[in-house]
């Protein structure tokens, strides 16, 4: 896992909306391309919720990280569960989803969990990232 360049803690979000990112680099030009969720909320001056995210962006990032087949499609859907479940939205995700319980997906879920409870009226947002999920091929 990366560090993040502003404070050596783990970097775990680097899909924000390019509106979001461009707040970050703003405030935080040694960001560059990745941070961690405490120094972009720090940047941007709030919580990061789940409408600050964008798969598409997570998805050309992706495409450059060396994963066997399958891993990051379920990360995405490691985070839109995490957030599901931490929504009291139980079982809201598709069924045929995986809810594997590896480090990684692990991390999806705690990471979208986090952003879910910053998040209000979730559902419409739970149904544009389940889509986006389904429609995610890296």
């Amino acid at each position: 896992m990366n560090q993040c360049p502003l404070c050596n803690g783990p970097t775990t979000i680097f899909w924000l909306h390019d509106f979001i990112w461009e707040q970050v680099i703003v405030s935080n030009p040694d960001a560059k391309d990745l941070t961690c969720i405490r120094c972009a909320e720090v940047a941007i001056g709030r919580p990061l919720t789940l409408r600050d995210l964008s798969i598409d962006n997570f998805g050309h990032t992706a495409k450059n990280m060396i994963f066997k087949p399958g891993v990051m499609r379920e990360y995405v859907q490691a985070f839109v569960i995490g957030a599901c479940e931490a929504s009291n939205n139980q079982g809201y995700w598709p069924e045929s989803w995986t809810n594997a319980d590896d480090r990684l997906t692990q991390l999806g879920k705690k990471v979208g969990g986090y952003l879910a409870k910053n998040t209000s009226d979730i559902c419409p947002i739970l149904d544009e990232l389940i889509q986006a999920a389904d429609e995610f091929n890296c």
